[in-house]
């Protein structure tokens, strides 16, 4: 159910405009401890099913880490900071997943150390008890398993470090993230900015129901996007790993939390926060809160799907898609998307976010469970002609994503037509472009 709810799972992550912060995991052993910060995935082996049910897959990794033994620290090739190492691997995680009760999770997750010197190379072996892993998620740092969360038996959890002598294990004590290992109250989460969804307009003015990115410091323990085991029922999380938003005395669904140094948040708005108006925001990480950022409320705050990502040659397309999943552009305009123009009269479909209530009625926080339509009058328009609709409402198993099932009008061909909307007689604020063609 991970990807029907998450609003960021709709389409890749080299699509979307934010990129996730990179991820830093503890492990403390009996005499040893092993820092691994993961920046980048770079590829992917798996997953191969075993007997149609778990599987094991090899997730190779970029980053940095170190292992600390009787207060000397050795640090492995950074990635990021080595002329010779830029984009060559610097480990990888394996798992071994079965479903099920009683179920294990074998995880290991290696890297090599400094060569020469004298150790060889460095890694972690853990195995978790019950369904650790309910899915196939990887690669992505903001997807990486919440490891400090898992259930660990005795006597299965080692730092391993091996050198020209053997191996030596080091039994795990403890795992959690980096920004967390001293034990006390996290540092004061800062907020440095906060835009609605950058993909879908980056406004500085929001709504009820819309989303919201805030960007700022120590904003959160770690970093993940929530998943199905957040959720209650059809009700998203108020709070991801002691993260929580509240804007005008009411708390927000909290979809994402990231604690690079350049962190990020992202929440759905509550339905009935007070409009026309200025709201405070703050954010708590671990009870500590932040400052408070001011933010103007209107009653809608409309945008489509249209992220950097689909600029060609300085003009914003929206992102629409075919039937076939391909998407609705100039043939072979941007590297690695299938794509082709659309043709009058073939149905298409975009999506957007913040156009207000619909009916019957989904509060913000809520899985949407049927087809609905706008409460506000919508227009779509293809250059000067309007487009007919099919379906103008929220889309359904998501959270506060609208879907938009538009008829291509009869225009001539195009590869820059020009596409406005007007919600309720109120023109929308982005310049959008899309192609048509016979």
């Amino acid at each position: 159910m991970q990807n029907m709810r998450a609003l960021s799972s709709l389409f890749l992550i080299a699509l979307t405009a934010s990129t996730a912060g990179a991820q830093c995991y503890q492990f403390s052993g009996s005499g040893a401890t092993i820092q691994i910060t993961i920046s980048s995935f770079t590829s992917k082996n798996g997953p191969t099913f075993s007997n149609g049910t778990g599987y094991i897959t090899n997730d190779y990794f970029q980053g940095t880490n170190s292992l600390t033994i009787g207060g000397v620290t050795e640090t492995s090739i950074s990635t990021a900071a080595t002329p010779d190492c830029v984009n060559c691997q610097l480990g990888s995680a394996i798992f071994n997943y079965q479903p099920g009760n009683g179920s294990v999770t074998a995880f290991t997750m290696s890297v090599p150390a400094n060569l020469p010197g004298p150790m060889n190379s460095w890694f972690v072996v853990l195995g978790g008890a019950g369904d650790v892993i309910p899915s196939g998620v990887l690669p992505q740092p903001a997807a990486f398993p919440p490891i400090s969360s898992w259930v660990l038996p005795a006597n299965e959890n080692n730092i391993v470090v091996n050198n020209s002598a053997g191996s030596t294990d080091y039994p795990i004590t403890s795992i959690g993230p980096c920004s967390g290992a001293s034990g006390g109250p996290p540092p004061t989460p800062s907020i440095s900015g906060v835009v609605s969804a950058s993909a879908f307009g980056e406004f500085s003015s929001v709504a009820p129901g819309s989303w919201v990115e805030i960007y700022g410091t120590n904003l959160a323990p770690d970093t993940r996007e929530w998943g199905g085991s957040d959720f209650s029922g059809d009700n998203a999380p108020t709070a991801l790993d002691g993260v929580e938003v509240m804007i005008g005395g009411q708390k927000a669904f909290v979809d994402y939390v990231s604690s690079a140094s350049n962190g990020q948040v992202n929440a759905q708005l509550p339905s009935n926060i007070a409009t026309g108006g200025m709201l405070q925001l703050t954010v708590s990480n671990g009870g500590v809160v932040s400052n408070a950022i001011t933010l103007m409320v209107n009653t809608t705050e409309p945008g489509l799907l249209a992220p950097a990502s689909f600029k060609i040659g300085g003009n914003q397309y929206v992102v629409a898609i075919h039937k076939d999943g391909t998407y609705v552009l100039p043939a072979g305009s941007i590297a690695g998307v299938n794509s082709r123009p659309a043709p009058p009269g073939e149905k298409i479909t975009m999506y957007g976010v913040g156009f207000g209530s619909v009916t019957p009625n989904f509060p913000a926080g809520q899985i949407v469970t049927q087809q609905n339509e706008l409460a506000t009058s919508f227009q779509l328009m293809f250059g000067q002609t309007s487009a007919q609709l099919s379906y103008d409402g929220l889309a359904p198993n998501y959270v506060g994503l609208y879907q938009f099932d538009v008829v291509v009008p009869s225009v001539p061909d195009n590869d820059l037509v020009p596409l406005t909307f007007n919600l309720g007689g109120t023109p929308g604020a982005q310049t959008l472009y899309t192609a048509v063609h016979q």
